[in-house]
């Protein structure tokens, strides 16, 4: 009982009986979604597990900082998903000591968008996670690493992303649509447990 193999594949469709067995280190060198599930000896097929790993290009910070923290920008409307932001004008902004939204005006039906910067110690992948009620999504450097959108009760996703060592750019976007509300963010990577995301705010000169 438990002999069985795991089928995977690179190109975003379910694994089948067909697919690649994974018998050793799966190398990547592009952004993928590597979808995998394990195969009974008796032909019965488990849930299909997936990851999605992001290729990104180093990007130097040359801006100050201020201290450990992260700006936002706070909206207002009724969405179903994550709205543009860009297009949208923020009803205020501050800076927050992490990714918490207390400073929401109201329960329901609005939106946040969090800048800060990442001191990352050692090249490695690293694992980002966020949990939300409702939709949200995290990127580094500008690529989409945590697609966590949409209506939904707290919810779970994660993503990994190859990083080199240095100072990186995290947006967090979260909306809030009705009903209950939640919002973390945590990361983990090379020496470093999953723990809550420690940022950087920006320092902007007078």
């Amino acid at each position: 009982e438990g002999a069985g193999a795991i089928r995977y594949s690179l190109d975003g469709s379910p694994p089948g009986k067909e697919s690649p067995l994974y018998a050793h280190v799966i190398n990547v060198d592009k952004t993928t979604t590597i979808r995998a599930r394990f195969y009974r000896s008796d032909g019965v097929a488990s849930n299909v597990a997936e990851a999605t790993f992001v290729k990104a290009e180093p990007q130097k910070y040359r801006g100050k900082l201020l201290d450990l923290g992260v700006s936002y920008k706070y909206y207002e409307g009724n969405w179903a998903t994550l709205p543009k932001f860009g297009k949208l004008r923020p009803v205020k902004t501050g800076i927050v000591e992490d990714f918490g939204i207390g400073m929401a005006n109201r329960s329901d039906g609005y939106g946040l968008v969090f800048t800060g910067y990442l001191d990352v110690k050692e090249t490695g992948v690293y694992t980002f996670q966020t949990t939300s009620d409702d939709g949200s999504a995290l990127l580094v450097d500008g690529k989409l690493v945590v697609n966590n959108n949409g209506i939904h009760p707290p919810v779970v996703k994660t993503g990994k992303i190859k990083l080199r060592k240095g100072w990186r750019k995290i947006n967090v976007l979260f909306f809030e649509g009705g009903g209950g509300e939640a919002l973390s963010v945590q990361y983990s990577g090379p020496n470093t447990p999953l723990q809550a995301l420690p940022c950087w705010c920006e320092h902007s000169a007078d």
